[in-house]
Order: C-alpha cells, then sequence, then structure tokens
C-alpha cells in the first residue's frame, strides 16, 4: 500500500452534493474478492467512520460464520480503515467500500447474497434544520432496508434486522420514525421506549458509544445516554 498519508479528513460532508450523488462502480464479482466466503450472513454498518467497529467486531467474531461490510463517504476515512484492515492481517470477513448509502445501498444489498443486519450507528446528526434533508435514514431508504430485509427472512426463514442508534435525541427520534413507517419491521420496544443495551448481535460497542456512555460526548442530548432502537423484519409463519 502507498505511504502517502491520506488527505484530510473532514468530520462533515454533504451526501446531496453532485460529487457524492453518482454511484459507486463495482466489478461483477466485488464480493467473491471482498471475502473469503461470500454466501456468510452480512453485517452492514453504514457509516462505518475509520473502521474501528468493523474491524474489533470481525476479531472478536471467533466463530468466523458472519462477514462484516463498512460503508463509508468520506474517501480518506475508507482509506484509513483499510490500512487499519491491512495492520490487522486484512481478514477475510471484513471489508470496506467507500460509498453513499443513500445512493449505493440498494445495490451493495442486491449484490450481496445474505445480507441481514444493517446498523445505522451514530450518523452525522446534521443539526442545524436546514440540513436535516442530508441525513443518511430517509424513507426512500428504509423502504430499500426494510424490503431487502423481509425477503432475506423469507428465504431464510431467519429473522434480519435493523438497529439505530446516537445520543442526539432528535436524530434517534427521526430514524426511528422512518423505520416505522415500513409495515413488515417490528419494533422489539412498545409504547415508545429505547433499549436500555445493545442487542446481543452488537457485541462491541462503537467509538462514540464508549464516549459517551463515559460523558465526553459534547453534542449529547443527556450526558452517558445512547438512545437505541431495533426493528425484527420477520420470517413468514410456516404454511403461509
Amino acid at each position: 500500500s502507498s505511504s502517502n498519508p491520506p488527505a484530510r479528513l473532514r468530520h462533515h460532508v454533504n451526501p446531496l452534493t453532485e460529487k457524492y450523488a453518482k454511484p459507486i462502480e463495482l466489478p461483477e464479482n466485488w464480493v467473491r474478492r471482498a471475502f473469503a466466503d461470500p454466501e456468510l450472513p452480512t453485517t452492514i454498518d453504514v457509516g462505518s467512520a475509520l473502521g474501528g467497529w468493523i474491524l474489533d467486531t470481525a476479531s472478536a467474531d471467533s466463530s468466523s460464520e458472519r462477514n462484516y461490510l463498512g460503508l463509508e463517504i468520506r474517501p480518506a476515512a475508507v482509506e484509513i480503515a483499510v490500512r487499519k484492515w491491512e495492520l490487522c492481517g486484512s481478514p477475510r470477513n471484513a471489508a470496506f467500500l467507500r460509498a453513499n448509502a443513500n445512493v449505493d445501498l440498494p445495490r451493495i444489498l442486491s449484490d450481496l447474497p445474505l445480507a441481514d443486519r444493517v446498523l445505522f450507528m451514530f450518523p452525522d446528526p446534521h443539526f442545524k434544520v436546514k440540513h436535516r434533508k442530508r441525513r443518511v435514514v430517509t424513507p426512500k431508504l428504509a423502504r430499500a432496508v426494510g424490503d431487502h430485509l423481509l425477503e432475506t427472512a423469507r428465504r431464510t426463514g431467519r429473522p434480519g434486522m435493523a438497529y439505530v442508534v446516537s445520543d442526539v435525541l432528535d436524530l434517534a427520534e427521526d430514524m426511528r420514525r422512518v423505520l416505522r413507517e415500513h409495515s413488515g419491521l417490528r419494533e422489539t420496544c412498545e409504547h415508545g421506549q429505547w433499549l436500555a443495551e445493545r442487542p446481543p448481535e452488537i457485541s462491541v460497542p462503537t467509538e462514540r458509544e464508549r464516549a459517551v456512555l463515559a460523558g465526553l460526548g459534547k453534542t449529547s442530548t443527556e450526558p452517558g445516554r445512547c438512545f437505541r432502537a431495533l426493528f425484527r423484519a420477520d420470517p413468514p409463519p410456516p404454511g403461509a
């Protein structure tokens, strides 16, 4: 790999600009090139930043019966994640793509043989009202994710999951509201409650979550608190 330092890493980008609106070009066999066993169930981390959660989780998954794919819109962040991946020994159950989820995720989902978990963990809040249209979990994206998870559950007989978490209440409520609109997704908490803990499928906290729980989230709505919501896409009952 190149020894040149990555370009300056921007914390925020506008996903609606022409620069990021063009679909990524992927070779037809990109999944086989990315993973040792492309047929394994795959977890997608949308907004994987510098790749820490993907690599930590792939390393902790001793069963190696799952693949982990990180999507990140910022090219410099992906470059750093790939360098970390190389330093970790290039694990063949982890991969990264530079992608704009609102443009590229439907195609990526269709290419993967078994993508059954989609995670939105601490995405950019885009605090300003005029910038909220930049938020990643849009109705269109939620429909694509929900439809895909439902079809995968029907095909495999196993439930799929969509998970959202943020320390910014307004953003968490926005993501939860949009996912609730999909009739095929079942929220696991009732009466407007938030999940108290990470679901068992998310065994490793993100770097952001560790910082928030330690009270270091400067923009947290409530110091030390994360707002989590989990949705299941259930397979149809037998005989349905």
